[in-house]
């Protein structure tokens, strides 16, 4: 019996043009201070708000209706970026990232969202507390990472300009590829924002 064919997939948050391109002028500042391994390239920065792994082809469809379906219930709200931090050993980090703010309680509802349309299709939450990041590079090649100075780095105004988020993306990843992720589902929230008077 043939396998069904499978790939990596992931449903995030896209970051908008504007962000993208500051944090690329960002990052090319910092690349020679911070050798690390990988930096991600400026297309495939986002927001995840869950990774679904390998999804067979016959549960494909399944995610993109309950996608569909969850992006009718929500409304747009907005986000910014702030903050520079690390995950991994402070002396040797795994993972440097930008932190999130702004309407943090509607992006972790959706994150919950997310992640109960998704358990019934087979796709398990991460067991870990949701730390909604954007990563930026992995794995530091030296030791005496800068750790105790991060507190003091400042980001850009084109960084940290809020941006109203409107809807989920499902991702592909193509493992070898830069860049790596590809867009292949866009799913809009339908509701609009109450504006205040």
């Amino acid at each position: 019996m043939k396998e069904a064919s499978t790939e990596r997939y992931f449903v995030a948050l896209p970051i908008p043009a504007a962000q993208r391109a500051g944090l690329k002028a960002w990052v090319y500042e910092k690349k020679e201070e911070w050798p690390f391994t990988k930096w991600v390239h400026e297309a495939d920065y986002h927001l995840t708000l869950q990774f679904l792994g390998n999804v067979a082809a016959e549960q494909l469809n399944q995610v993109k209706e309950a996608l569909t379906l969850l992006a009718r219930e929500t409304v747009p709200f907005r986000l910014a970026m702030e903050g520079i931090g690390t995950f991994g050993r402070p002396d040797r980090p795994h993972i440097l990232w930008v932190g999130a703010t702004g309407e943090l309680e509607r992006l972790h509802a959706l994150q919950s969202l997310v992640t109960a349309r998704m358990r019934p299709l087979g796709f398990k939450p991460d067991d870990r507390p949701y730390r909604p990041h954007i990563t930026l590079a992995r794995k530091y090649r030296q030791s005496r990472f800068p750790y105790d100075r991060l507190n003091e780095i400042s980001l850009s105004p084109e960084i940290e300009e809020p941006w109203l988020v409107e809807g989920v993306v499902l991702y592909r990843s193509h493992l070898g590829r830069i860049p790596m992720y590809e867009a292949i589902g866009w799913y809009p929230f339908e509701h609009k924002k109450e504006e205040t008077p």
